[in-house]
Protein backbone atom coordinates (compact mmCIF):
# COMPACT_ATOMS: atom_id res chain seq x y z
CA UNK A 1 0.00 0.00 0.00
CA UNK A 2 1.55 3.30 -1.06
CA UNK A 3 0.61 6.62 0.45
CA UNK A 4 1.25 9.96 -1.15
CA UNK A 5 0.05 13.33 0.08
CA UNK A 6 0.20 16.62 -1.81
CA UNK A 7 1.76 18.39 1.17
CA UNK A 8 3.04 15.40 3.08
CA UNK A 9 2.20 13.90 6.43
CA UNK A 10 3.77 15.29 9.56
CA UNK A 11 6.34 13.09 11.22
CA UNK A 12 8.96 13.39 13.96
CA UNK A 13 12.44 11.90 13.91
CA UNK A 14 13.14 10.72 17.44
CA UNK A 15 16.54 12.39 18.02
CA UNK A 16 17.55 15.20 20.39
CA UNK A 17 14.00 15.86 21.54
CA UNK A 18 12.51 15.39 18.09
CA UNK A 19 13.19 16.74 14.60
CA UNK A 20 10.07 17.67 12.68
CA UNK A 21 9.83 16.56 9.07
CA UNK A 22 7.34 15.62 6.36
CA UNK A 23 6.85 12.09 5.09
CA UNK A 24 6.03 12.91 1.49
CA UNK A 25 5.70 9.41 0.07
CA UNK A 26 5.89 6.00 1.74
CA UNK A 27 4.93 2.36 1.66
CA UNK A 28 5.32 -0.47 4.16
CA UNK A 29 9.03 -0.87 3.30
CA UNK A 30 10.39 2.56 2.32
CA UNK A 31 9.73 6.28 2.28
CA UNK A 32 10.92 9.77 1.42
CA UNK A 33 11.35 12.40 4.12
CA UNK A 34 11.60 16.14 3.65
CA UNK A 35 13.77 17.58 6.42
CA UNK A 36 15.58 20.92 6.85
CA UNK A 37 19.07 19.46 7.45
CA UNK A 38 19.27 15.91 6.00
CA UNK A 39 23.05 15.66 6.16
CA UNK A 40 23.04 15.97 9.97
CA UNK A 41 20.92 12.83 10.43
CA UNK A 42 22.59 9.57 11.50
CA UNK A 43 22.37 6.59 9.15
CA UNK A 44 19.71 4.93 11.35
CA UNK A 45 16.97 6.38 13.56
CA UNK A 46 13.37 5.96 14.72
CA UNK A 47 10.48 7.99 13.32
CA UNK A 48 6.92 8.61 14.43
CA UNK A 49 4.45 9.24 11.59
CA UNK A 50 1.29 11.18 12.42
CA UNK A 51 -1.73 8.89 12.49
CA UNK A 52 0.27 5.70 13.13
CA UNK A 53 0.41 4.09 16.56
CA UNK A 54 3.88 2.54 16.27
CA UNK A 55 7.32 4.00 15.64
CA UNK A 56 9.31 2.88 12.62
CA UNK A 57 13.03 2.19 12.58
CA UNK A 58 14.69 3.73 9.50
CA UNK A 59 17.95 3.23 7.62
CA UNK A 60 18.96 5.97 5.17
CA UNK A 61 19.30 4.86 1.54
CA UNK A 62 20.14 8.27 0.01
CA UNK A 63 20.33 12.01 0.83
CA UNK A 64 19.58 14.91 -1.51
CA UNK A 65 19.19 18.65 -0.78
CA UNK A 66 16.26 18.55 1.72
CA UNK A 67 15.11 14.99 1.10
CA UNK A 68 16.14 11.64 2.51
CA UNK A 69 15.19 8.19 1.20
CA UNK A 70 14.76 5.57 3.92
CA UNK A 71 14.08 1.86 4.26
CA UNK A 72 12.01 0.69 7.20
CA UNK A 73 13.82 -2.12 9.02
Amino acid sequence: MSRTAARGTRAKIDLDGGIRCLMINWSETKGILEVAVPFSLPNEFEITIEGESKKRYCAIAWRKTKRVGVFFV
